[in-house]
């Protein structure tokens, strides 16, 4: 078997190439679960639509992919227990893996749900979820993505909205996390050289965050308002799709 299963979520289970094509070298196979009603197939459309051209430089490029049926039980075969995949999707997306090696050769290390460190010797892979990239009205003593991390008794949290206040904030965002890391004396699990140097790089990137900002609002638009005043499936307009469908 050239596949070996990698990881999942909840609507996709993915497996790197372990094999000798040198064209498939490098590379990772995103297959639908059972039990999704949108194929792979309008994923793929929908991802490579204009509405995402402002983040496109950031994208993990996608090919689209016919699989056999066989292959897809196959996968499933080598998956672990409760690993259910939809073989009647006979589609695919093959992307870059961002991990070098297996995922079990790397160490994970969670400071929360949403914040996680892949680490491999000197190589750190970061991995960090800002969610609700919305401004929280006056009234409110705190935003989205840290109402939802303290209901999920998030030990650490670390308010995402400085990400869109500019380049200095955004440096002291990663400072916390840092904090955070020598706080609980995990300085041997991270090397913090890496993470200083991803303060940096992530301040660069800082164009990526204004520009999922920008993509999830639009003047006039108030999340919570919107959100407040649904009723039901008639309420949901293309913009607010968009944004939702941003927020992961």
């Amino acid at each position: 078997m050239d596949w070996e299963f990698l990881t999942k979520g909840s609507a996709n289970a993915v497996y790197r190439y372990c094999g000798k094509d040198s064209r498939l070298e490098g590379k990772v196979l995103r297959v639908r679960l059972k039990g999704n009603t949108i194929r792979t197939r309008e994923v793929y459309e929908y991802l490579s639509s204009s509405l995402f051209d402002a983040i496109r430089h950031y994208m993990l490029q996608i090919q689209l992919v016919s699989l056999d049926r066989q292959l897809i039980k196959k996968l499933e075969e080598f998956s672990p227990q409760g690993v259910q995949l939809d073989t009647g999707d006979p589609e695919a997306l093959l992307m870059d893996n961002v991990f070098k090696g297996p995922l079990s050769e790397y160490k994970l290390v969670k400071l929360n749900k949403y914040i996680v460190f892949y680490v491999k010797d000197e190589e750190v892979l970061f991995e960090f979820k800002p969610k609700w990239l919305y401004k929280p009205p006056k009234s409110f003593s705190t935003c989205r993505n840290c109402a939802q991390a303290k209901m999920k008794n998030q030990s650490f949290v670390n308010c995402c909205l400085p990400l869109i206040n500019g380049k200095e904030q955004t440096e002291q965002w990663f400072q916390r996390i840092i904090d955070e890391i020598q706080r609980l004396g995990l300085e041997k699990e991270i090397p913090l050289n890496s993470c200083r140097s991803g303060s940096s790089l992530l301040a660069d990137l800082y164009n990526v965050i204004q520009a999922l900002f920008r993509l999830q609002n639009k003047p006039g638009f108030d999340i919570h308002s919107v959100l407040k005043e649904l009723k039901g499936a008639s309420d949901v307009d293309n913009f607010l799709l968009l944004s939702m469908t941003l927020k992961d």
